[in-house]
């Protein structure tokens, strides 16, 4: 009666073998779909010892798991057979006074999810890189546009410097719209350069307006929110505690 709840479990668990051993390591019941994949028939298993069913090489680390059922102690290891990946579980099987009747030994087919935890990683690795080449970018493009950005700054500076009280009031607002947009530039590009240096978990929080923040945002895109027509409606933003770059 026993032996056929097992083989019941066995065939309701796909991609998996399951065994049950006495205490002198002799099979008692062999079933599941990769039985026969290890070599050895359910017919052939069941009533031999362990010893005539397994290679040398793989007793050296099954066989000590198997004896520690006995004690009570449940164990997990994962292997490779013939390109395919388990993951077995070994585990004890009492009876109604507690004792330790039989060990029962899981063998499940992990290939697949071992093929996606595969891509998976491989993923990540490439994310990483992509990220660590997108940070370095970013921390030479930035630091490389400062240099012509403070000769623009220089040279409009200069501009107004030298022709000022000389220029329509038109023209010192057209140089001043230009020292504030290179000034605001200078800003978008300081802040790439600290973004390029620290991860997000390293940046500062500070107690920011949003409000003010989105006025800055606002400046920025000025040009193609006037070109666009855009119409930008805001309603009492909070000061959150954020990184404002």
């Amino acid at each position: 009666k026993h032996k056929d709840l097992y083989r019941e479990i066995a065939h309701s668990i796909p991609n998996s073998a399951i065994y049950l051993f006495n205490e002198n390591l002799e099979y008692v019941l062999a079933d599941g779909p990769e039985v026969e994949f290890f070599g050895y028939p359910k017919e052939f298993l069941e009533g031999r010892h362990i010893h005539e069913a397994i290679t040398a090489e793989t007793l050296q680390w099954i066989e000590p798991m198997y004896r520690r059922v006995f004690a009570g102690e449940s164990s997990e290891k994962g292997f490779t057979h013939k390109d395919r990946h388990y993951n077995l579980s070994v585990i004890p099987i009492y009876n109604n006074q507690g004792e330790v009747q039989f060990g029962m030994a899981l063998a499940t087919n992990v290939t697949d999810l071992k093929k996606s935890e595969s891509a998976l990683e491989k993923r990540a690795a490439q994310l990483a890189r992509s990220n660590e080449d997108l940070e370095k970018f970013a921390y030479v493009a930035s630091h490389d546009l400062q240099e012509p950005l403070r000769s623009v700054a220089s040279y409009v500076q200069l501009l107004k410097n030298r022709y000022s009280g000389e220029l329509d009031e038109e023209a010192e607002e057209f140089i001043s719209f230009a020292i504030d947009g290179v000034k605001r530039m200078q800003a978008l590009i300081q802040d790439l350069l600290s973004y390029s240096r620290l991860t997000f978990k390293d940046q500062p929080y500070q107690e920011t307006d949003l409000n003010a923040l989105l006025e800055g945002v606002q400046k920025n895109l000025e040009e193609t929110i006037v070109k666009r027509e855009a119409r930008i409606e805001v309603q009492g933003l909070p000061t959150l505690a954020v990184d404002p770059s």
